[in-house]
C-alpha cells in the first residue's frame, strides 16, 4: 500500500501525459507515470524491475538523487535541468527533468518528484534553425560582396542617360 501522501498524486499518475515520477531518497522508483515508461523504453513491469548496477536510466536516477539531495541540503525545493537519455532503441533524447523535493506536513522530505519532457525534438528543430540562420548570412555575404564588386562608375552613369 502507498503512503498517503503518494496517493494524494494518483489522479496526475494517470491523467499525465508528460513522464512523472516519485523517486525515494535510495533511488527507488515508488510510482510513475505510462507516459514515462513510454518516454524511455520500457513496460510497466520492466521499468519497475530494472536492476540498479544494469540499467543506464538507473544511474541516471541516482544521478538525479545526488542532484536533489544537493538541493535539499542547500534549502532549494525544485530546479529544472536538461540530460541526455540513450533510449534503448539507439535513439539519444534531449530530456528536460524538473525535479522537487516533496515534504510530508513536518516539513521533512518524503520523496523526490521528477518530469521528463521530451525535448528531443525541439532541439533537431533548433539545430535546423541554426544552419539555416548560417546558410542565410553566409548567401547574404556572397551578395553583399558580388555587389560591391559591380562597376559602379560615372562613365556606366553617363552611357544609360
Amino acid at each position: 500500500m502507498l503512503p498517503d501522501e503518494v496517493l494524494s498524486y494518483d489522479f496526475a499518475f494517470t491523467q499525465a501525459s508528460i513522464g512523472m515520477a516519485l523517486i525515494s531518497f535510495d533511488g527507488t522508483l515508488v510510482e510513475w507515470t505510462s507516459a514515462l515508461c513510454d518516454l524511455l523504453g520500457y513496460g510497466q513491469n520492466e521499468l519497475h524491475s530494472l536492476s540498479q548496477s544494469s540499467c543506464t536510466i538507473m544511474e541516471q536516477f541516482l544521478e538525479m538523487i545526488q542532484f536533489g539531495k544537493r538541493l535539499h541540503s542547500m534549502d532549494i525545493d525544485q530546479h529544472r535541468f536538461e540530460q541526455y537519455y540513450d533510449h534503448p532503441s539507439g535513439h539519444r533524447l534531449s530530456l528536460d527533468i524538473s525535479i522537487a523535493v516533496i515534504l510530508d506536513t513536518q516539513g521533512e522530505p518524503l520523496y523526490y518528484f521528477a518530469q521528463f519532457e521530451n525535448k528531443t525534438m525541439l532541439k533537431q528543430l533548433e539545430t535546423q534553425l541554426q544552419v539555416a540562420e548560417f546558410n542565410l548570412h553566409e548567401k547574404e555575404d556572397s551578395f553583399q560582396q558580388l555587389l560591391e564588386g559591380l562597376p559602379l562608375s560615372e562613365e556606366a552613369d553617363y552611357q544609360s542617360t
